[in-house]
């Protein structure tokens, strides 16, 4: 009734237009930004009754982002969160909570301000669905998001609430 599992991501990205940036933020001309980036999770998602209505996922991660020229958007990203989720018709319920640091290698807050940038976002959703009929669900969510930085300008709470009629043909 559980499950664990490891994941390696690598991923590039190449810009047409966009030059890469020196380490204090300015266009090296005649340049291409590229992006290198690696991801590591590692998962756990435990079932826990027979008829598999109460389900739990964890997962806690780190991405590295790579970028040439001067590395200005260079940052490390550590990754925690957490879902509780129960299923039985004709409903399905589910919560879960995420934080996630990023940590950046050669941006500063502000010309005024050398510290290095950081930031954390913290997310909290609850979504509730019900069927109605067959292929016909109601469905109602709210998502609180915050995100904490030394640079005030990236400083902001987010709430959200949605709700969805959903037809599958």
């Amino acid at each position: 009734l559980h499950h664990r599992d490891i994941g390696l991501v690598g991923a590039g990205l190449f810009y047409d237009d966009e030059p890469a940036w020196t380490t204090t933020g300015e266009a090296i001309p005649g340049s291409h930004r590229r992006r290198f980036q690696q991801e590591f999770r590692l998962n756990w998602r435990q079932t826990w009754d027979e008829r598999r209505h109460w389900r739990t996922t964890f997962t806690l991660g780190a991405k590295l982002n790579d970028e040439n020229g001067g590395g200005y958007f260079n940052y490390t990203r550590w990754l925690a969160s957490g879902r509780l989720e129960y299923q039985g018709e004709p409903w399905r319920v589910s919560a879960s909570a995420r934080m996630a640091y990023y940590d950046y290698a050669n941006q500063t807050v502000s010309a005024s301000d050398t510290a290095k940038r950081q930031r954390t976002e913290v997310t909290v959703d609850v979504q509730v669905e019900r069927r109605l009929y067959k292929r016909l669900t109601l469905v109602a969510s709210y998502e609180y998001e915050r995100t904490l930085s030394n640079d005030a300008l990236e400083t902001y709470t987010v709430n959200t609430v949605k709700s969805t009629l959903r037809w599958e043909f």
